[in-house]
């Protein structure tokens, strides 16, 4: 009889104890972006302007590869110890679908003759839930 009680006093606890599935916790999806450009590396070409006298363009493609668009708020390019000017399409500049990219055409003319300039690219994008983040690449530009 003890038996008994013991094992029906244990089939409740085991009732009142079932496992109950957890609640879901939502998942922060944010945009996710590369760079590539193209051609990499480039070849520079004479630019014609004494002061600045190569020139060097490419295509930067920009990408959304995690399924939330985003816009582009700003590019910037830079390279160490080199005077240049950079050009770009503005209207370029424009919202991404998420999974697609877009291309933005890039062209610099630039004091340093004679070796190889490293540029640096940086993409600062806001995804459509708000979140701000950079993307960064680089293109290496050799003489002509």
């Amino acid at each position: 009889m003890v038996r008994n009680a013991t094992l029906a006093t244990l089939g409740l606890f085991m009732i009142s104890c079932s496992v109950s599935s957890p609640t879901s916790v939502p998942v922060l999806v944010v945009s996710a972006v590369s760079l590539s450009a193209a051609p990499n590396p480039v070849t520079a070409t004479p630019s014609g302007d004494p002061n600045f006298p190569n020139h060097a363009q490419w295509t930067l493609t920009i990408t959304e590869k995690n399924g939330v668009g985003c816009n582009v708020r700003a590019m910037f390019v830079s390279a160490a110890g080199v005077q240049f000017h950079f050009m770009s399409t503005p209207e370029a500049f424009t919202h991404i679908a998420a999974n697609a990219s877009i291309k933005v055409p890039v062209a610099v003319t630039y004091s340093l003759s004679g070796r190889q300039v490293t540029f640096f690219e940086d993409v600062r994008v806001t995804d459509d839930h708000g979140n701000n983040f950079d993307a960064q690449d680089t293109v290496d530009v050799h003489a002509f």
